[in-house]
C-alpha cells in the first residue's frame, strides 16, 4: 500500500513498482523524511547535493521514482532526458514543471462528437476502453483523429478532452463548423 501523503500523481505513477514489498516500505520511509532529509538522500542516490530550491514534494517524487527505477531496472530514454532537464533548470534557478495532468476518464458509453468540415462525427467509448466511429473499433482517438482529418492529430486534443497550446496551434479555433462537446451516459 502506497502511503497516504504521497502526492496524488506519484501514487499513480508509481503503482506498478509497488508490488514488491520493499519497494512499498522504502517509500513509506521516504514519505516519513523531511525535506532536510530527502536532500541527503539525493546526494547519496545522485552524487550530487539536491538543489537548493527543490521542495520537499520534489525531493520525494525524485526519490521515489529513483526506487522505481531500482526496482525495475528500466528507465526509459524519454524520462531519463525529462529528469536530466529538470535538474538542469534547476541547477539554474528555474523551477519544476508541474507534472502533466491525467487524461480525463472516459466511462464506457461516453459518446464524443466532432464538427469537422460540415460533418458531424460521433465517437462511442466501449466497456472495453477501445473506441467506435462509423462502424469500426480503434485503441486510440488519435487514430480516429487522423482518419477523420487525413492528417496525424492528438486525439485527445482533437476532440476537446485536453487543452494544449500544441494541439491548439494545429486545431483550427472553434466554431460552429468545428465544434465539439462531449456527452456522457449515466
Amino acid at each position: 500500500m502506497l502511503p497516504a501523503r504521497l502526492p496524488r500523481r506519484a501514487r499513480e505513477i508509481l503503482m506498478p513498482a509497488t508490488s514488491h514489498p520493499s519497494t512499498a516500505a522504502r517509500l513509506a520511509r521516504l514519505d516519513a523524511l523531511g525535506r532536510d532529509d530527502l536532500a541527503a538522500e539525493w546526494a547519496s542516490a545522485f552524487g550530487v547535493p539536491a538543489p537548493r530550491k527543490a521542495s520537499r514534494e520534489f525531493l520525494l517524487k525524485a526519490m521515489a521514482h529513483r526506487a522505481q527505477v531500482e526496482a525495475t531496472r528500466d528507465l526509459r530514454p524519454a524520462v531519463r532526458k525529462a529528469l536530466l532537464q529538470i535538474g538542469r533548470g534547476l541547477r539554474d534557478g528555474i523551477t519544476a514543471p508541474e507534472l502533466p495532468a491525467l487524461a480525463p476518464t472516459l466511462k464506457p458509453g461516453s459518446r464524443l462528437i466532432r464538427a469537422w468540415r460540415g460533418e458531424t462525427h460521433e465517437v462511442t467509448v466501449s466497456p472495453d476502453g477501445r473506441f467506435a466511429w462509423r462502424g469500426r473499433r480503434f485503441r486510440s482517438l488519435s487514430n480516429i483523429a487522423s482518419s477523420i482529418t487525413g492528417t496525424r492529430r492528438n486525439g485527445p486534443a482533437f476532440f476537446g478532452l485536453r487543452d494544449t497550446d500544441r494541439a491548439a496551434d494545429r486545431t483550427p479555433p472553434a466554431s460552429p463548423r468545428t465544434a465539439c462537446r462531449r456527452e456522457a451516459r449515466p
